[in-house]
């Protein structure tokens, strides 16, 4: 499945950058980039918080990895800064 939007996501959950990586994507303003990142980040702190696994290896999987739905797949990736890249 390709990539068509990508959302950079950083620990405090501000989104802080975003882009459309085809023409393809779906067209949305800077308010709707907002909120996605803001409840996606919500999200991830609330199952990383049910996680069995507590640890602050970033090689062990936290929270959310991916949603994926008949429409989209939205995949958490963790780089080692513990900055997430959603795309």
């Amino acid at each position: 499945m390709p990539v068509y939007t990508l959302f950079i996501v950083n620990k405090a959950g501000s989104l802080i950058y975003h882009k459309n990586l085809s023409t393809k994507a779906r067209t949305i303003n800077a308010n709707e980039c907002l909120y996605m990142a803001s409840v996606f980040h919500g999200l991830f702190l609330n199952a990383s918080s049910l996680s069995p696994l507590k640890s602050v290896n970033l090689a062990v999987p936290q929270g959310i990895e991916a949603i994926v739905t008949e429409n989209f797949r939205l995949e958490c990736l963790r780089t080692l800064t513990g900055v997430r890249t959603d795309d």
